[in-house]
């Protein structure tokens, strides 16, 4: 993966792969590091603009690695509460994959 992601970078922009903004009907939740000087919060708050339905979060005190550390349980906290929130569960498809499913509303 990490090869064929840098192969497609080094491409440049004519060849990146493109998203249709409008087609993500669905919840999404962007989370940027405070610090990030990787991927800057701007681009996160850009991004979360693109997305109808967006949830923009920005990890105080964290750089880019907003998965690790001790930027982690604030991380996750957040990523919790925002799948609670948008009634959302993960279904594991392989070792290495996973789907975020929407889950059923429960009938009275």
């Amino acid at each position: 993966m990490r090869a064929r992601l840098s192969r497609s970078f080094a491409r440049g922009p004519a060849k990146a792969a493109r998203v249709n903004f409008d087609a993500v009907t669905g919840p999404v939740l962007v989370v940027s590091g405070e610090l990030d000087r990787v991927v800057v919060p701007a681009i996160g708050r850009a991004t979360a603009k693109k997305y109808a339905n967006a949830t923009y979060v920005v990890i105080p005190g964290s750089d880019h690695m907003v998965l690790s550390g001790a930027a982690l349980p604030t991380t996750m906290g957040h990523i919790d509460r925002w799948m609670e929130a948008n009634k959302t569960a993960v279904r594991e498809t392989s070792a290495e994959a996973f789907d975020l499913v929407v889950l059923p509303e429960k009938s009275a």
